[in-house]
């Protein structure tokens, strides 16, 4: 009886001992979590930067584009060097000067011969964010140089231009895509037409659906 007193005070003892271990480490833990985070976003930001900074000795188009020296530019691609080098996102510098709103700089590398259809990272076509973008005038040029307004994102959720638009219910951005010729019956990655994306979605505007039935 006496050993069975012992073992049970013994059980006690350690389950108390295992209670306050466990709620010193989450006191700890508590008190640790703000420094953890920081550190973590320390650590993001930095490589953020680290992604963004331009190598002009990896990517002198960019860097070129970003000093807005149309002249180097040009003898860059007359010097037959490679207009499709990307960042580190993925971005050519016709991509990185329609992001940065440089009109006169897209036209340039378009007569150049760069790409029209190149995508970011992302999947997402250079006429496909300048749309999203509200740049009306470069994607009008990108258009002009053999961008499809039709094409789908090579993303894990393919759309068009148009899809995207009718989505964020912008009856700008779709009227502009209308009028340009793109076409109402592509399916993105759902089935799902821009017709029957008014059908199912409630926040779409009754502008919207006139526009595409025109």
């Amino acid at each position: 009886m006496s050993m069975l007193k012992i073992n049970t005070g013994s059980f006690v003892k350690g389950v108390l001992v295992g209670v306050v271990i466990v709620v010193t480490l989450l006191v700890l833990l508590f008190f640790a979590m703000p420094h953890i985070y920081l550190a973590t976003e320390n650590h993001n930001f930095a490589k953020l930067r680290e992604k963004s900074e331009l190598n002009c000795e990896t990517m002198p188009l960019h860097c070129l584009v970003r000093e807005q020296d149309i002249n180097k530019i040009s003898q860059y691609a007359t010097e037959g060097k490679d207009l499709e080098l990307k960042d580190n996102w993925g971005k050519t510098a016709l991509f990185w000067a329609a992001s940065k709103d440089k009109p006169l700089l897209v036209s340039k590398l378009l007569s150049l011969k760069a790409n029209p259809n190149t995508n970011d990272e992302n999947g997402r076509s250079v006429f496909y964010q300048s749309v999203a973008w509200g740049k009306y005038d470069i994607a009008t040029s990108l258009l002009e140089n053999g961008a499809d307004i039709n094409a789908f994102n090579d993303s894990q959720y393919p759309e068009t231009a148009l899809h995207y638009c009718v989505m964020k219910d912008n009856p700008e951005c779709v009227r502009y895509l209308l009028d340009k010729g793109a076409s109402t019956q592509p399916k993105d990655s759902f089935g799902y037409t821009v017709f029957e994306r008014v059908k199912i979605h409630n926040h779409i505007s009754k502008e919207v659906g006139m526009l595409l039935q025109k």
